[in-house]
């Protein structure tokens, strides 16, 4: 799955990334084609190309359009049939992270904190070639008795749920605080990781 863009589940055409930008988009105000392109991911498609699938888009009802002066404005149809699943496919992302976290907590013994790290979780960096690397960090009491069968097990579910690879890495609190003190690579991942994309489990570092 792309995770970057996640509507290259169901189609690789210009609609998805369009529809994307309309979901986030504030309800009923209206953009041009002009502003629909900038939102996209940079040199993703030319503003014709957007207008394009814009009008393909509004053939299906999906979109409204009006002219405003020497400018169509558009505007999503939020109450088309498909608008729901469509919203849906857009948050398969945060969908993701949800169930890696709701996953972890309903674990007996859960890590001290849970870190998807890597260009799988940075806005615009990840793609359906990107392994999807989890980073759990236990408290030295249990670090011995968590169960490698579950961790085996959220990794082979990572992969069912999105079709990407799938890394689960675990350390004890004391061995993760050897790493950041040596100023290792992934600690620096982690000072990244401080303003991403945390998995919403029971403590943090």
């Amino acid at each position: 799955m792309d995770l970057a863009e996640t509507t290259r589940t169901a189609t690789h055409a210009l609609e998805g990334p369009i529809l994307a930008v309309l979901v986030h988009a504030e309800p009923d105000v209206p953009l041009t084609c002009a502003e629909i392109t900038r939102r996209m991911r940079p040199g993703r498609a030319t503003e014709v190309g957007v207008m394009q699938a814009l009008r393909r888009l509004a053939e299906q009802g999906i979109v409204t359009s009006r002219l405003s002066g020497r400018s169509w404005l558009w505007t999503a149809n939020h109450s088309h049939l498909a608008w729901p699943y469509i919203v849906g496919l857009v948050g398969l992302r945060a969908e993701l992270v949800d169930r890696i976290g709701e996953t972890i907590d309903s674990w007996d013994i859960r890590p001290q904190n849970a870190i998807l790290f890597g260009s799988s979780v940075r806005p615009g960096e990840g793609n359906a070639d990107s392994d999807i690397d989890l980073l759990l960090v236990w408290s030295d009491a249990d670090d011995n008795v968590h169960s490698e069968r579950q961790t085996d097990e959220l990794r082979a579910d990572i992969v069912a749920w999105s079709g990407n690879r799938s890394h689960v890495l675990s350390y004890s609190a004391s061995e993760w605080e050897t790493i950041v003190d040596a100023n290792e690579p992934i600690a620096d991942e982690g000072e990244e990781r401080l303003d991403g994309e945390w998995v919403p489990t029971t403590l943090t570092l």
